[in-house]
Formats: C-alpha cells, sequence, structure tokens
C-alpha cells in the first residue's frame, strides 16, 4: 500500500514539473478577443397557455415518477415479507 501511494506522489509530482516547463507556443503573439455588443431582449413573462402547459407536463412527469417509486417500494417490501417469512417457517 505504501509503495503504490509513493508511486502516485511520484508520477503526480513528474507530471506537475513538465507541466510547469512547457511554453506556449507562441510567447510574443498578442492575443486578440472580439467582441460585439448586441441587445438582448427584456424579459417577458410567459402567457396562459405556456403555464398550462408547464403544469400539465410537470404534473404527467409527477404522476409517473410517483407509479415509479411506487412499484419500486411495493416491490421492495414485497421481497422483504418474503425473506421475513420465509426465515421464519
Amino acid at each position: 500500500m505504501l509503495i503504490r501511494v509513493l508511486l502516485v506522489c511520484l508520477l503526480s509530482f513528474g507530471a506537475l514539473r513538465i507541466l510547469t516547463r512547457m511554453k506556449p507556443e507562441s510567447e510574443n503573439k498578442a492575443s486578440l478577443v472580439k467582441i460585439t455588443t448586441t441587445s438582448t431582449p427584456l424579459y417577458t413573462h410567459p402567457d396562459r397557455e405556456q403555464k398550462l402547459t408547464a403544469l400539465a407536463r410537470l404534473s404527467v412527469g409527477a404522476i409517473v415518477a410517483g407509479a415509479l417509486f411506487a412499484i419500486f417500494l411495493s416491490v421492495a417490501i414485497a421481497y422483504i415479507v418474503g425473506t421475513v417469512t420465509s426465515l421464519l417457517q
């Protein structure tokens, strides 16, 4: 175990040493960053149709998630009950 720790430390320090010695490809090149200014639209509240669609989708998702959780829970309880009753015999 100690050998593995020492090997990991040695390889890590070796990698750090190699990385610190590396130089960029071009030291004298100036990096150019292009900046564009565009106006962003202001926030608008969602209309009634969007709200109802989101509510419907969230409700369906919650029902599906609840059903899956109920199935998982019932299988787990059935397994536990089966295991405990078989141990009692």
